[in-house]
């Protein structure tokens, strides 16, 4: 198996495990932007230590400012996606969020990979993609809108979401294409990420007349960060190969939030939910 198939593999469970905790976050009622704070100052300082044992002997950054400014947009619009993706969740169940937008990040994905990047896919790749990204629109159903508390505003935020993390993907892809320091780009955008999440949160939240728990907030924060910087380092690397591929393979880390709501907060698991999920697993193991 080559190397980026085990990066993206490997992303697929960090990000998995990472996403479940939006969902610690509206079920404990967390501030989003207060918890994303400590997550990333923590990830920040901590792959600052590994990028300056890494490059202790030579600290210069070749063309830092290009990568000052891909940092900044992909993490404006990482941290836009956080936001729009914590206010889904509050309308929509895992269920529902994961899989939806797992179809909709994929498709844009895979239009920038094969029109703006000229990336090849096969048949086989191709049609697998198509399955994958298909299978799970078969959770929107009549139902659905009488379970979920509003499955309308859960869809649009969840497209949001979907916009915003493919543009902060492209970003990271577009760095990666032009071979610059990957590691100070991860130290950097974590950096910028806290720096957002404070704005964020003495701006807006501490103007905002909604009560927010704090219990058990800062061990919840320190263990997320540690999982989202294994993820965002590997799902970078694996980025070095085709996009669409590598975001389709991440896409399966739905999966895990999904089984870990249903097991932890009971959400419901119909028949129809589990063969999606099911045909989900297939059709990744098909490619790999």
């Amino acid at each position: 198996m080559e190397t980026w198939v085990l990066y993206a593999i490997f992303s697929l469970f960090t990000a998995g495990i990472f996403n479940f905790g939006y969902k610690v976050i509206t079920k404990r009622w967390y501030n989003t932007s207060y918890t994303s704070f400590f997550t990333y100052l923590s990830a920040a300082f901590f792959s600052g230590l590994y990028y300056l044992y890494t490059y202790w002997d030579s600290l210069y950054v070749f063309s830092w400012y290009i990568i000052l400014f891909f940092a900044f947009g992909n993490t404006f619009f990482f941290f836009l996606s956080t936001l729009s993706r914590v206010k889904a969740l509050y309308n929509v169940d895992t269920v529902i969020f994961f899989p939806i937008y797992k179809t909709f990040f994929p498709i844009l994905m895979t239009i920038f990979s094969f029109f703006i990047l000229n990336e090849n896919l096969n048949w086989k790749e191709f049609l697998w993609i198509i399955f994958w990204i298909a299978v799970p629109l078969l959770l929107i159903t009549k139902s659905e809108n009488v379970l979920q508390k509003n499955l309308k505003l859960g869809l649009i935020l969840i497209i949001l979401t979907s916009i915003f993390t493919a543009i902060a993907t492209i970003f990271s892809k577009i760095l990666i294409l032009k071979e610059l320091n990957l590691d100070f780009f991860i130290f950097v955008a974590l950096l910028v990420w806290t720096f957002f999440s404070a704005v964020s949160y003495k701006i807006f939240d501490k103007k905002s007349k909604q009560s927010y728990s704090k219990k058990g907030i800062f061990p919840f924060a320190i263990a997320l960060w540690f999982i989202q910087f294994i993820s965002f380092y590997t799902f970078a690397y694996a980025l070095k190969w085709n996009l669409a591929i590598v975001v389709t393979i991440n896409s399966f880390s739905i999966l895990i939030p999904i089984i870990l709501s249903v097991i932890f907060y009971k959400e419901e698991m119909t028949r129809k939910k589990a063969f999606v999920i099911f045909l989900s697993i297939v059709s990744v193991i098909l490619f790999i």
